[in-house]
């Protein structure tokens, strides 16, 4: 629009300026013509008047006069001597006057002087006047003199053209020409221009307005002409190219360095030259437990990160900022998370512009907590290891000690009356031989994961055991109760394992009451529930619930409570093993173990056993058969018993030798082989102890192989239990030690067949 109104005007300005240039070039060509006619027309007067007056005739003279003032466009003619007095005249009222008595054109005088004075014509204009007037003087030619003389002057005054000498007329008419053409000149360099100039360069405009507010890539159609505005919109849409495909670049490279900013596990803090927070990626906020926004941390000093508040890394982190240097320091100690302790690796890197100034610094710092736990956890699991080789060791020679103990107790026992004073002591050391003997083979579960041994456990009487040991050993303050059921369920399982279980979670009970008062409470319960798939049908299963007023757990704690090595207690004061064994010993026996807790509250596990229902009572006729069971007689046979220790091979042959067997003994597999190279024909059974110094057992048994396929072995062992001694030993028959006169000879019995 302001270039239409600038060009409108510019339009009238032009039409104005050469309407008025033609006017003026009209006009002086006009006058020039005028002033040629006149002079004319003055001439010929002249020549008619100098004839007439040098004749004298003034009478003709006063004729031509009048006949020339008839044309329409003469207003007035005079003749004139030098002295400028009239002679002949159109107005008959001025013959013989001065010139100067004319009153219509004082000027008129002064220009008859002029010719007269000059000899030439003089032409005068005067359009207020409304004519013109040409002066011409006349020349007389005497014999007296020698060339010609001014006598007079004669003077013709001319009315003006209208349409020659209206100035407004003729300037309006030579305007609005010139407008007409201008406007049409403007008209169609307008179309031009707009369609080759304006359009393309409104085109630029917008485009160039769309590219400034960051919207790149944007193409202009080509102009229709090749000119300077079609290379300058070729050269644009270059431009807007080229700057999409460097954003595009950029907008890549920028989300790559955030996907690897964000995405990487270390905690990164990039910092400006000053220590200030510039940004921080998402393993950063994920340690931070309050201000997971990053705008809480962009702009602050970075020593307000946590992780870099470590006094001695202070110095590092000056050296970076101030010298570029960089630094690495390896499992730092940092408490977060509650005082928790946390465990980084922590390394600085300065960062550099392209003038290699000092543009900042980042700072990673990788959480190793887990794999330092878990080192802890290896180191405690290489001492379980040792610990467990060192028991097995132990339980070895243990259970060889109390196979004599018990042994001999079950012997003595057979041998006296129960009316014997002594009947009760035997008695005592038989079953505490018994509680000996279980506890062992818990510490060789525990440690070598050896295998359950199932039988019909008693629920109850197992809590009571627990009960009668948890009141010799809780703190002070500390009530402990039991809400047994009265059927007194039962289930099938190891009942030294489920005692573990049972006693591990009521010490975590007493662990979480000590120092203060509180009531630890054991019950049982048989409840029918439908376990499984919806639709199962409901069973009958045990019930046990542990139960205490202790201080309770975090609800963010309970789902790792289960996990090996966690641990809320104090360094030093748990393992983190006890509910993950129990858990464990649970779920081998097909149970299921849940928590409820609540801090300041208490805890309460639940543990749930499939129920054992009782077998049916015998009939008469199982009775009588299981009387006729017959009992073991050694009569024609012999037995080569072979163990390194005396005490166990001594029982041993005791027991044979009162069945009536023959015996030979070895304390050595060397010697056991000796031995039934000579007397092999003899031997029904080899009891054959598998950990003995030289060969051990089990090549024994080998070689004894060898020598007899059909070789009948019933190998005894105070290591037994563990998963390789299952995979060794398969389906042949063993007695594990320490045992009773009883269990030997069912042994013996079963091997020989």
């Amino acid at each position: 629009m302001a270039v239409s109104l600038l060009t409108l005007a510019g339009g009238i300005l032009f039409a104005t300026i050469i309407s008025g240039v033609s006017y003026w070039l009209q006009k002086n060509s006009d006058m020039k013509n005028l002033e040629i006619r006149a002079q004319q027309m003055s001439d010929q007067l002249s020549y008619i008047f100098e004839i007439l007056l040098n004749k004298g005739d003034l009478s003709s003279a006063q004729r031509i006069v009048e006949n020339t003032a008839t044309d329409p466009g003469v207003l007035f003619v005079v003749i004139v001597d030098a002295d400028l007095k009239v002679l002949a005249s159109s107005q008959r009222d001025l013959l013989g006057l001065p010139l100067s008595q004319y009153q219509e054109n004082p000027e008129l005088s002064s220009d008859f002087k002029k010719a007269v004075a000059s000899g030439k014509a003089e032409f005068a204009h005067h359009p207020e006047r409304g004519h013109f007037w040409m002066v011409a003087p006349i020349m007389l030619s005497s014999s007296s003199r020698g060339s010609p003389f001014i006598t007079g002057a004669v003077s013709v005054v001319f009315r003006d053209d209208p349409l020659i000498w209206n100035p407004r007329q003729s300037f309006l008419r030579h305007f609005w020409l010139a407008f007409f053409l201008t406007i049409l000149a403007i008209i169609i360099l307008y179309a031009l221009l707009r369609r080759w100039v304006t359009s393309p360069l409104q085109e630029l405009t917008r485009a160039s307005e769309r590219l400034a507010t960051g919207e790149l890539g944007i193409q202009i159609p080509d102009p229709p002409s090749k000119n300077e505005i079609g290379i300058l919109t070729e050269s644009f849409n270059m431009m807007s190219a080229s700057l999409a495909i460097q954003r595009d670049a950029l907008q890549a490279s920028e989300e790559r360095y955030l996907r690897i900013f964000h995405s990487s596990p270390s905690c990164l803090i990039l910092v400006d030259p000053g220590g200030r927070i510039v940004d921080v990626n998402a393993s950063f906020l994920r340690q931070m437990e309050g201000r997971l926004d990053p705008a809480d941390w962009i702009g602050r000093p970075m020593t307000e990160a946590p992780m870099l508040q470590v006094e001695e890394l202070q110095p590092e982190i000056e050296d970076l900022l101030k010298k570029g240097a960089p630094f690495k320091r390896w499992k730092m100690s940092i408490l977060l998370h509650k005082n928790r302790p946390c465990f980084f690796n922590l390394s600085g890197i300065p960062l550099f512009d392209s003038q290699q100034r000092m543009a900042g610094a980042i700072i990673s710092a990788e959480d190793i907590t887990s794999q330092q736990n878990l080192e802890a956890q290896l180191a405690q699991a290489q001492r379980m290891e040792s610990l467990g080789v060192l028991a097995g060791g132990i339980a070895h020679d243990f259970n060889n000690l109390l196979t004599g103990i018990l042994g001999y107790a079950s012997l003595l026992k057979t041998r006296i009356s129960s009316e014997d004073p002594n009947h009760a002591a035997v008695a005592v050391i038989e079953k505490s031989s018994l509680r000996a003997r279980s506890l062992v083979q818990q510490l060789m579960g525990f440690a070598r994961g050896a295998k359950s041994a199932k039988s019909v456990v008693d629920i109850n009487s197992l809590i009571l055991e627990i009960f009668f040991l948890l009141e010799k050993s809780a703190g002070k303050g500390i009530a402990i109760k039991t809400d047994l059921d009265a059927a007194s369920p039962k289930m099938l399982g190891d009942s030294g394992q489920i005692h573990q279980a049972l006693m591990n979670l009521c010490m975590n009970s007493c662990d979480a009451m000590a120092g203060r008062e509180g009531t630890l409470l054991i019950r049982t319960r048989s409840r029918l529930i439908a376990r499984g798939a919806k639709g199962t049908p409901e069973a009958p299963w045990v019930e046990i619930t542990v139960q205490d007023t202790g201080i309770g757990m975090r609800p963010e704690i309970l789902p790792r409570i289960f996990e090996p090595f966690f641990t809320t207690k104090a360094f030093g004061k748990g393992t983190g093993l006890g509910l993950s064994v129990t858990y464990g010993i649970v779920k081998e026996h097909g149970g299921e173990l849940t928590v409820h807790s609540e801090p300041g509250k208490g805890s309460s596990f639940t543990v749930l056993f499939p129920m054992w229902l009782k077998e049916p009572a015998d009939t008469p006729k199982q009775k009588e058969e299981r009387k006729k069971e017959p009992v073991l007689d050694g009569r024609e046979r012999t037995a080569l018993i072979v163990d390194d220790e005396k005490s166990v091979l001594e029982l041993a042959k005791r027991i044979l030798l009162d069945k009536n067997f023959q015996v030979f003994t070895a304390g050595s597999g060397e010697e056991g082989i000796e031995i039934y190279e000579k007397e092999g024909s003899k031997i029904s059974l080899v009891v054959l102890d598998l950990l003995m110094p030289g060969i051990g057992g089990w090549k024994t048994y080998k070689r004894l192989q060898a020598l007899n396929p059909a070789v009948k072995v019933l190998f005894t062992t105070g290591y037994a239990g563990s998963k390789e001694f299952e995979r060794e030993i398969g389906d042949l028959p063993y007695l594990k030690k320490p045992y009773r006169i009883q269990e030997f000879l069912d042994a013996v019995g079963a091997a020989l067949g």
